[in-house]
């Protein structure tokens, strides 16, 4: 004769199982959900972060290119109404085409004249940048080529952006140092949660505020940036944020 095993015992069993499964899911969930809305905060709070971070460091640039008639070499030129005619003001870089800073002074004689002294290697390009962000020109009286527009140099694309700048960054990180409640209450950042951010350059150096940060438990985001640097070249770079 075959004897039936007791279902009913082995029903028990699974139900047993069952239970004690959902008690270690629910166990486990309520372990690791605090610590997943911990990391969503932070990653909110550190977006947020970055936008005031932006917001604060971020100036106009307007930038415009200049063709010579004749190739500047190491000459001098003497760019009349330059300053109006590129809509800007006397807070200027100035560049050959290759990039070279070149010297650049405001004319004593027309204060809308550039001067641009060449170099030896220098072509028929200027690269001219302005943000009020920048060292406002030299007033000079040199004896320059004068060129008209239209006549001795033309004016090419002129435009405006916004560019974080590195000289604000490194001011923002000595505010930081010397009035960090004041900036983390403009900053929105939540009490319990403390801050730091920084930038790091196009050569690979990170300037930043080196707040005593954790190692652990602490939230980095990083995003690519074109930025001015302290020469008033634009290059590309990443702004660091960091919450823990």
């Amino acid at each position: 004769m075959i004897k039936r095993g007791n279902k009913k015992g082995s029903h028990v069993g699974v139900m047993i199982s069952f239970v004690i499964f959902i008690t270690f899911v629910i166990f486990m969930y309520s372990i690791v959900q605090p610590a997943l809305n911990v990391q969503r905060d932070k990653e909110s709070i550190s977006s947020s972060l970055e936008l005031g971070i932006l917001k604060k460091l971020s100036y106009d640039m307007t930038t415009g290119t200049i063709s010579l008639e004749n190739t500047l070499g190491s000459g001098c030129v003497q760019l009349e109404d330059a300053i109006t005619a590129l809509g800007i003001g006397k807070n200027i870089v100035v560049k050959e085409g290759s990039g070279t800073i070149l010297n650049s002074y405001i004319s004593s004689s027309g204060e809308n004249d550039i001067l641009v002294q060449g170099t030896s290697s220098s072509g028929n390009l200027l690269k001219i940048g302005y943000s009020s962000i920048l060292n406002e020109a030299e007033t000079l009286s040199l004896t320059c080529t004068e060129l008209q527009e239209g006549e001795g140099y033309t004016i090419g694309l002129v435009k405006t952006q916004k560019y974080l700048f590195e000289i604000k960054m490194i001011e923002l990180i000595e505010e930081y140092h010397t009035q960090y409640e004041e900036l983390k209450a403009e900053l929105n950042i939540l009490e319990g949660m403390e801050f730091g951010y920084g930038l790091v350059l196009s050569n690979g150096t990170i300037i930043e505020t080196n707040g005593g940060e954790p190692t652990t438990n602490i939230y980095v985001q990083q995003t690519p940036i074109q930025y001015v640097n302290v020469e008033g070249n634009i290059v590309a770079g990443y702004i660091e944020t960091k919450i823990w």
